[in-house]
């Protein structure tokens, strides 16, 4: 089996809803590359970004709950997957950064699997592209506030907020968002971002947009504020 034919068989083992991780981690200990480039359903692209997309298809219009993502991406990171320095670069085509299809609303696996990769190093630039997805989304659309609206909001409010936890993912702008300068809590609590919930108050939203729209932080187990921001 040649390199290619490697990287199609690990992407194969990896689109499935029943994926078989010995068999993928078999492939990667004998040179498969999560950042290679593969031909999937929407054409040639990185092979991550390519498995991103299968399950946020599945998290969407299947079940809620992907594990087998968080899984597959802990295998990745495991054998080497460097999503600082990919072979070809990033374009807005085929080669597109994977860190901009996890800005898509999956769920909390998604949110597990960010958390992750930013455990293993991610620079801030990389790490932007995944919640700054969700933002200029949420910045360029009229804003509902209706239900799934929240949860998208509160998905990409907890994105920034792991990103902040981690110093390596965290820069000035991130931090500008996020009114940093203004907040007095340890963040690298966020880390654990399963320990809060977040509020949304659109009441002084402007034009149907989320600017003006207040995210408050709480802790579950207090009950106390420990963060806001305003979009």
């Amino acid at each position: 089996m040649n390199y290619k034919e490697i990287n199609q068989n690990l992407l194969n083992l990896c689109t499935t809803e029943n994926p078989d991780y010995a068999e993928i981690e078999k492939l990667l200990k004998n040179g498969a590359e999560p950042m290679e480039l593969v031909y999937a359903e929407l054409g040639e692209s990185y092979l991550y970004t390519a498995v991103i997309d299968y399950w946020l298809d599945i998290s969407q219009f299947k079940r809620e709950k992907v594990p087998e993502f968080t899984e597959i991406t802990r295998l990745f990171l495991k054998y080497g997957m460097d999503i600082d320095n990919p072979k070809y670069g990033y374009d807005g085509d085929g080669k597109s950064n994977p860190m901009w299809d996890l800005g898509f609303y999956g769920g909390e696996d998604f949110l597990r699997s960010y958390k992750i990769i930013l455990e293993h190093g991610l620079s801030a630039e990389n790490a932007d592209a995944c919640w700054s997805h969700d933002y200029g989304d949420h910045y360029l659309s009229d804003y509902d506030d209706s239900d799934f609206e929240r949860i998208m909001l509160k998905d990409m409010a907890f994105k920034m907020l792991i990103a902040l936890s981690y110093p390596l993912s965290r820069n000035k702008r991130l931090e500008g968002f996020l009114h940093a300068s203004h907040n007095s809590y340890d963040v690298s609590k966020f880390k654990d971002w399963e320990n809060y919930t977040i509020d949304i108050d659109a009441s002084k939203r402007e034009n149907k947009r989320i600017n003006g729209t207040i995210i408050t932080v709480f802790e579950k187990e207090s009950g106390n504020k420990v963060w806001q921001f305003v979009m």
